[in-house]
């Protein structure tokens, strides 16, 4: 059975998809910052139950309509909006729309194949549709000496949506050529927050204080360029994973 936070996720989709509205009008409406609805969307949380009702109100939907299951809803939303189009034609318009539905009935009903092109295009997203805010450090962190990771520089940065970046906590820009080929000074980074990693995998670390992109080695940070020595660390150092690095993020 779907989760409660699960309901909501795909009922927002569809009631924003309805109304016609992005996930940055919607934060803009609530007065938050479009992180939080991205979240939502991603079925990280859950809003509280007043701010679900402050969306329920904003959407034009009942707080029934977002906890329950999405099937229900999606449907008595296009049962609605084809309800409203048919009343705004005329009498012709209306025996038109009655004739090619017991028209389809009959087909159906005798299993006919729908041998037809499809009548009306599917309407692509917008751009703005396909858009969510990645919390982002724009101070860069160090492919190469290391430098302080500090909270004071985050903000946020906007990313096509795509299943690539949905599972990204975080992004920060890298700074120097110690992982090259692959990553280049300025590249911005898709990071998944975590506490550890294997050895081989490329991520965030924090070594006393400093902030670097490397990959894990045995007891070390190893760059990919091979200009740059392996930075060791032992026992009396203080050694932090801040997340794995998924992937890099193309700017809109």
């Amino acid at each position: 059975m779907s989760s409660i936070r699960e309901n909501i996720r795909l009922n927002l989709t569809a009631a924003l998809k309805q109304k016609k509205m992005t996930q940055k009008n919607l934060a803009e409406a609530l007065q938050l910052s479009q992180t939080a609805v991205t979240n939502w969307m991603k079925g990280k949380n859950a809003p509280d139950i007043d701010t679900l009702a402050q969306i329920c109100k904003i959407l034009g939907v009942t707080v029934s309509d977002m906890i329950s299951a999405p099937s229900a809803f999606a449907i008595s939303q296009e049962i609605q909006m084809l309800s409203d189009k048919y009343v705004m034609l005329d009498s012709y318009g209306k025996e038109l729309v009655c004739m090619i539905l017991d028209k389809e009935l009959e087909r159906v009903q005798q299993g006919q194949p729908n041998s037809h092109h499809q009548l009306v295009p599917d309407v692509p997203e917008t751009a703005a549709d396909n858009i969510i805010a990645i919390p982002f450090y724009d101070l860069p962190v160090s492919a190469g000496t290391g430098i302080y990771l500090q909270d004071d520089y985050k903000s946020e940065i906007e990313a096509e949506d795509s299943p690539l970046t949905r599972q990204a906590d975080f992004a920060l820009r890298i700074s120097g050529d110690s992982m090259e080929p692959a990553y280049h000074n300025g590249d911005i980074l898709l990071i998944r927050q975590q506490d550890n990693l294997v050895p081989g995998e490329l991520g965030i670390f924090v070594l006393n204080g400093n902030g670097y992109f490397k990959k894990l080695g045995k007891n070390q940070l190893i760059s990919l360029n091979p200009q740059y020595a392996p930075i060791p660390f032992g026992q009396y150092d203080t050694v932090q994973c801040a997340g794995k690095v998924i992937g890099k993020l193309e700017e809109i």
